[in-house]
């Protein structure tokens, strides 16, 4: 059974979010504060994923997981959040959270996106990134499909590796662009759209059927929608 530390206020919304967590086989620790000092102490259990849901205290949140990482955190960092807010979640993402959610769809969504942060914690171990047949490795900086070797740049890579970190998550230009490229670069949006469209022909990327998708005002996204076992 996978043990799960949610970290949230004193509500029922956030109790409701717990005993969802036990129905899909979570063994859950609740606790109501600031989670440093107890999650870093060496007696501290291993944790599958820790689990913010966020109401009142977006700053608070957001200045834990940054601390947690700079602190040496490892366990994937899932953020649940009352309200949809695209600028705020691209903070907590630069910040070393790994997922955000909206508290409406946890019901349909959570046990896929906890599924999926277990692969990119094992990924993050063996520093490989699989999707469908596409293949990312980011110690060698080799990309593969179907086991054939894809010549990349340097950007092409490091936007590849941003979007198949986070599946299922749009980037917008503007953020791949400060993500991707130096703060002292003359890039510019334009840039990452070309960028992204070479990348999408050298991986072969065409169709409905594609890994990355562009949808309009969200930007690009690497979808896996496939079954994890």
């Amino acid at each position: 059974m996978a043990r799960t530390l949610l970290i949230c206020e004193d509500n029922t919304e956030a109790r409701e979010f717990a005993n969802f967590l036990e129905q899909e086989q979570h063994e859950v620790d609740v606790i109501y504060s600031s989670f440093l000092d107890r999650i870093m102490c060496e007696e501290s259990p291993d944790y599958a994923q820790i689990i913010f849901y966020c109401r009142n205290q977006p700053e608070t949140v957001l200045s834990d997981c940054r601390h947690y990482r700079i602190s040496g955190g490892k366990e994937p960092l899932m953020v649940v959040l009352v309200e949809d807010n695209p600028d705020f979640e691209s903070v907590l993402l630069d910040a070393g959270v790994d997922d955000c959610l909206l508290s409406t769809s946890y019901r349909d969504e959570l046990p896929t996106r906890l599924r999926l942060l277990q692969i990119r914690r094992q990924a993050g171990l063996t520093g490989v990134i699989k999707i469908r047949d596409l293949e990312l490795d980011c110690q060698s900086a080799r990309v593969t499909r179907c086991g054939s070797e894809i010549p990349l740049t340097r950007k092409e890579f490091e936007i590849l590796n941003l979007l198949m970190k986070y599946p299922n998550k749009s980037f917008t230009s503007e953020t791949i662009l400060r993500r991707v490229w130096d703060s002292s670069s003359n890039s510019t949006v334009a840039t990452v759209r070309t960028h992204v469209k070479t990348l999408r022909r050298k991986i072969g990327d065409f169709g409905d059927d594609g890994l990355i998708k562009t949808t309009r005002g969200w930007g690009y996204k690497v979808v896996d929608d496939c079954p994890v076992s």
